[in-house]
C-alpha cells in the first residue's frame, strides 16, 4: 500500500508545478511587450539622469581646460627666419595662458615680424590679439600695413573684411543704418573677391558666414560655416557660428555642445563662448549656470563688454543695482556711445534713487538712438512719480505718445491729460489762510478733532520689497540673462 500513495503524491505534485508553470507562462506571453516596453523607458529615465547628473558635476568643477602641450623638440619651417619662428612660439605660448598674457604675445609676434617681415603668420596673429583686447582700429592698421608688404595676401584682405562687419554691427547697435550698409557692403565686396580666387579660403569663408549671420540668413551662414570646418574641422571661429546659428534657431541643446564640448575644448581662452553659454544657459532656466558663465567669460577677457552687458542685465534683474552700476561704468569707460551700457547705468541709478542722474542718463541713451522712445515715458514717470515736475511728466508722456503715435483713448495719453488737468486746478485754487484767520469767505472753521494715536507702521510686504524703486541686497547668490548672441543687449534686462 505504501507505493501507490507515493506515487499519488507525486502525480500530485507534479501536476501542482505543472498547472502553477503554465499559468505563470501564460500571463508572461501576454504582458511581454508591455514589459520590454517599460524596461526599455525606464533605462532611458535613467540613462538621461545619469546625463544630467554627469553634466551638473562637470559644469560644478568648470568647463574642462585643455592643456596646453609645449614641445621641447621645436621643428623650424624652412625658408622663414627661425628666431622669429621662436618669437612666433612665445606669442602663442603666452596666448594660451589663462588669462592670456595680451602684453606678451603682442610684443612677440612684434620682434617675430622685425625679424622677417615676410612672416605672415606673425602679421596675422599680431592683429587678432589687438582684435581680442578690443583694439580694432590698431587690428586694422596691421593688416593694412601687411598688404603693404604683401599686397596680394587673401588673409589680410579676409580680415580686413571681418573687421568691417564688426564695425557695421557697432552701427547697427547705434542705429546707424547707413553706415551699417556702407560696412557690411564692403566686407561682401572683399570677401567675394577672395573667393573668386580661392574659394577654400578660410578666413573669407568665415567672414561671408557672419556676414550672412548678421543678415538672419542662417541657411547661407552655415553653409559657408561647412565649406570652413570642412577645410578645417577645429577651426574655433566656424565652430563658434556654428554654435549661434543653433542657438537663432532654438536649438539650444546642440549649441550648448558646440559651445562646450567644440569650441571651449579647442580653444579653453575663447571668452565669447563662455559668454553665449551663459546665454544658453538662461534660455534653458539655469541661472546659476547662465551667471557662471558670463563670470567665466570676464575671467577670460576683463574687456568682454557683451559679457559684462548680460551679467548687469542680471543683477539689475534681481535688484543688485550697485553692482549693476560696477560692470556698466567698465563699458562706458571703453565705449562711451554704447547705449545699452547707458541705459542699464540709469536703470541702476533708479533702483538706488538717484533720479536726477538717472534721468540724465535716458536723455543721453536717447539722444544716443532715437529709436529708443520708450524711454521718453521712463523719464515722464520718473517726474511724476519722484520729483513731482508734474508739467516735465505731461510733456515727456505727449512726446512719446506722438512719435509711438498712439490714439486719443491710450493710457499714457489719458494719463498725461488727467495730471495736467489736475495740476491747472491746483494752480488756480486759492491759498490756504494763515493760521488762526477765517477763510475769505466769512465761514468759521470747524473744531480740530481730538488727536488720535498714530497707528503702527504696516510691515512691508513681499510685492513692496521688489518694486523697481527700492534697492535689495546683494544678490550674486541668484543668478542668470540676454539673448543677443551676438553680443548687442544689455542695459535693461532683456
Amino acid at each position: 500500500m505504501r507505493t501507490p500513495t507515493r506515487t499519488l503524491l507525486a502525480f500530485v505534485v507534479v501536476a501542482l508545478l505543472a498547472a502553477c508553470g503554465g499559468a505563470t507562462q501564460q500571463l508572461t506571453d501576454e504582458q511581454r511587450r508591455e514589459q520590454e516596453q517599460q524596461r526599455q523607458a525606464d533605462l532611458k529615465r535613467q540613462q538621461d539622469e545619469q546625463r544630467r547628473l554627469d553634466a551638473e558635476k562637470k559644469f560644478e568643477e568648470e568647463l574642462t581646460v585643455k592643456k596646453l602641450i609645449i614641445p621641447t623638440d621645436v621643428k623650424y619651417v624652412p625658408g622663414v627666419d627661425q628666431e622669429a619662428q621662436v618669437r612666433f612660439r612665445d606669442g602663442v605660448i603666452a596666448l594660451y595662458q589663462q588669462p592670456p598674457k595680451f602684453d606678451e604675445a603682442l610684443a612677440a609676434f612684434k620682434d617675430a615680424i622685425q625679424k622677417d617681415k615676410a612672416f605672415t603668420e606673425a602679421w596675422i596673429n599680431l592683429g587678432q590679439t589687438h582684435e581680442r583686447m578690443g583694439a580694432y582700429d590698431k587690428a586694422d592698421a596691421v593688416y593694412k600695413d601687411l598688404l603693404k608688404e604683401q599686397p596680394d595676401s587673401l588673409d589680410a584682405k579676409g580680415n580686413l573684411a571681418r573687421l568691417a562687419l564688426v564695425r557695421a554691427k557697432k552701427a547697427y547697435d547705434l542705429g546707424k543704418t547707413q553706415e551699417f550698409e556702407r560696412q557690411a557692403a564692403e566686407a561682401k565686396k572683399i570677401s567675394g573677391e577672395i573667393l573668386a580666387k580661392n574659394p577654400e579660403n578660410v578666413t573669407a569663408n568665415n567672414a561671408m558666414a557672419l556676414y550672412n549671420l548678421l543678415a538672419e540668413k542662417l541657411d547661407d551662414a552655415e553653409t559657408y560655416v561647412k565649406k570652413v570646418l570642412t577645410v578645417e574641422p577645429a577651426n574655433v571661429t566656424a565652430l563658434t557660428t556654428r554654435g549661434l546659428i543653433f542657438l537663432k534657431k532654438g536649438d539650444l541643446r546642440l549649441a550648448r555642445w558646440t559651445f562646450e564640448q567644440k569650441v571651449i575644448t579647442e580653444d579653453p581662452n575663447v571668452s565669447e563662448a563662455y559668454g553665449n553659454l551663459g546665454i544658453v544657459y538662461d534660455k534653458l532656466g539655469n541661472m546659476p549656470g547662465a551667471v557662471k558663465n558670463f563670470k567665466k567669460a570676464i575671467d577670460v577677457d576683463a574687456d568682454n563688454l557683451q559679457a559684462r552687458l548680460n551679467y548687469g542685465a542680471i543683477l539689475l534683474n534681481y535688484l543688485n543695482y550697485a553692482a549693476a552700476q560696477e560692470q556698466y561704468d567698465y563699458v562706458l569707460k571703453a565705449q562711451a556711445d554704447n547705449v545699452e551700457a547707458v541705459v542699464g547705468r540709469g536703470s541702476s541709478l533708479y533702483g538706488q534713487r538717484q533720479y536726477p542722474e538717472a534721468i540724465a542718463e535716458y536723455e543721453k541713451a536717447y539722444k544716443l538712438d532715437g529709436r529708443k522712445i520708450e524711454l521718453l515715458e521712463r523719464i515722464g514717470y520718473l517726474h511724476e512719480a519722484f520729483l513731482n515736475d508734474i508739467p516735465k511728466a505731461v510733456d515727456y508722456y505727449r512726446r512719446y505718445a506722438q512719435l509711438a503715435k498712439l490714439g486719443p483713448n491710450a493710457d499714457v495719453v489719458l494719463k498725461a491729460n488727467l495730471l495736467e488737468k489736475m495740476w491747472k486746478e491746483q494752480q488756480n485754487a486759492p491759498p490756504p489762510p494763515p493760521e488762526g484767520q477765517p477763510p475769505a469767505d466769512g465761514t468759521k472753521p470747524a473744531d480740530a478733532p481730538a488727536a488720535t494715536p498714530a497707528p503702527a507702521p504696516a510691515p512691508a510686504s513681499d510685492s513692496a520689497k521688489a518694486t523697481s524703486d527700492k534697492p535689495a541686497d546683494a544678490v550674486d547668490k541668484a543668478a542668470a540673462p540676454s539673448d543677443d548672441p551676438n553680443g548687442t543687449k544689455g542695459g535693461d534686462a532683456k
